[in-house]
């Protein structure tokens, strides 16, 4: 994917800046407006700003507070992007493998909990996206269902898909450029 980002800016090399503490929603990201600081810097240059909320949000769907408040302000995101000439890339989180049980009747199994997350960011894509300026979604989350439901060996415990979770998470994070 960053090869592709890489084709289409013209450029041979990423300067990348992270903004992502722990557990962060869009919402806390427009209410600390750091990321809208960098945007607006006008020392710097944007290609691509890649978005991913708090692990849980994007599957609570339309109604839910939480959803509501990240879809309004991925909405500012979006824009403050745009107006710095930056495409959005939102970047498709992962379900835990055996569901959530903080939210159980939501979550109650791996596959549940992805399908929730991966239709919440088609919700993104869909409130953001126009004609002019298409965002996209990378579909990170899509390549730990492949883990989880077609590896021939599959992960015995917990501990196990943690441990393999954490190494596509340091491998993905080296390859999508923002």
């Amino acid at each position: 994917m960053s090869a592709a980002m890489l084709g289409e800016s013209g450029e041979s090399r990423v300067a990348a800046t992270t903004v992502s503490p722990g557990g962060y929603s869009f919402q806390d990201h427009v209410n600390r407006g750091i990321v809208a600081n960098l945007l607006k810097d006008g020392s710097k240059s944007w290609d691509w700003v890649v978005l991913q909320d708090q692990s849980q949000i994007p599957g609570f769907g339309p109604g839910n507070r939480e959803f509501d408040q990240s879809l309004a302000a991925v909405l500012d995101l979006n824009e403050l992007a745009a107006t710095a000439g930056a495409k959005t890339v939102f970047l498709m989180t992962w379900g835990y493998r055996n569901g959530d049980s903080r939210n159980s009747d939501l979550y109650p199994n791996y596959k549940a909990t992805q399908r929730e997350l991966r239709d919440g960011y088609i919700r993104y894509v869909q409130n953001t996206s126009t004609n002019s300026r298409p965002t996209k979604v990378a579909p990170v989350g899509k390549a730990y269902e492949a883990l989880f439901l077609f590896s021939p060996n599959p992960l015995e415990s917990q501990s196990d898909f943690y441990k393999c979770t954490k190494t596509m998470a340091a491998t993905q994070a080296r390859g999508v450029a923002i």
